[in-house]
């Protein structure tokens, strides 16, 4: 996981929220790449309202902030 990955999940987890555009991310299309990369390992959920899609932490986000545990030594311990 690069530090963009991880100042987009601490960002998720701090504000309840984060989104494609947000200002740690250089352009529009790395924030697409990070995000999508999130959603697919498993640390963001995408949530549709009135004003677009913003991504939620999911609580392998909320481990990963907390006790520095990533998916991949989840699985591995159970």
């Amino acid at each position: 996981m690069n530090k963009v990955e991880i100042k987009a999940i601490q960002s998720a987890v701090k504000h309840g929220f984060t989104f494609k555009n947000d200002s740690f991310f250089t352009n529009w299309s790395q924030g697409n790449r990070t995000i999508n990369a999130l959603v697919k390992k498993g640390y963001l959920e995408v949530k549709v309202n009135e004003y677009g899609k913003e991504y939620t932490p999911t609580a392998a986000a909320l481990d990963f902030i907390k006790y520095g545990l990533t998916i991949e030594e989840v699985k591995s311990i159970e």
